[in-house]
């Protein structure tokens, strides 16, 4: 092999592990973002359920789920962005794994 397919390989080799460790990254913020949901979604249901039990809560109902609804599309659209994010390194990673096995058969023929 000569020394400049080994280079090669030396280098898209560090590139897949960069983002592999960049995919954990946003793996954790994607767990976090779907986190969210799920405590924004848990709050509007016992804002309901008190609501139920308190009339004066129950009038401010209205007023606390317009509040709900911007703020869970504001965390659904950071969810979509992470997840488009962690797509697109995927891809670049599935990329460079499949050059580095081109430039290895290159190399040995």
């Amino acid at each position: 092999m000569t020394a400049w397919a080994q280079s090669l390989i030396r280098i898209s080799n560090y590139e897949v592990e960069t983002l592999q460790k960049r995919l954990a990254e946003i793996a954790e913020r994607r767990g976090g973002a779907e986190m969210k949901l799920a405590v924004l979604d848990a709050e509007a249901e016992g804002e309901r359920a008190r609501a139920r039990a308190d009339t004066e809560a129950g009038m401010m109902l209205g007023a606390y789920l317009a509040g709900w609804k911007s703020r869970r599309a504001a965390a659904e659209g950071a969810l979509t962005e992470i997840e488009a994010e962690e797509a697109g390194a995927e891809a670049r990673r599935a990329w460079l794994a499949a050059g580095i096995e081109v430039h290895a058969a290159l190399a040995g023929a």
